[in-house]
């Protein structure tokens, strides 16, 4: 089959417990789907640009930073300061177009990817 993975992410906020271990785990199943395209999205409580994202960083990429255009902060609303929220792909994904729209339905930013699939047959 046709096989791509789409992973949705919920990172706790809980100021006790580290964000080390999840992200440093959603890494480590990022490579161990290296075989297929991969989509990560969600919010991820932690900015960016922090260290904490290195080990996602050795294997995908953040959309935004590819292909982004406009204000990336998306929390919290009405007047974000930090991107928390966020799209990341692998090499086997091709980023088009990501932006983050705007909303007061919530207090984060609406994420908006166009994401094409390089899905090799089988």
């Amino acid at each position: 089959g046709k096989d791509f993975t789409v992973l949705l992410v919920d990172i706790s906020a809980t100021l006790i417990l580290t964000r080390r271990q999840p992200l440093q785990d959603l890494a480590d199943l990022s490579k161990k789907l290296a075989d297929r395209p991969l989509v990560i999205m969600g919010d991820f409580n932690t900015p960016d640009d922090s260290i904490l994202m290195d080990p996602l960083r050795a294997h995908c990429q953040l959309a935004f930073r590819k292909r982004g255009s406009g204000y990336a902060a998306t929390w919290p609303m009405p007047l974000p300061v930090l991107t928390l929220d966020q799209v990341w792909v692998n090499s086997r994904v091709t980023v088009a177009k990501s932006e983050y729209g705007w909303s007061l339905d919530s207090d984060h930013r609406p994420a908006i990817c166009h994401l094409s699939l390089d899905v090799p047959n089988r």
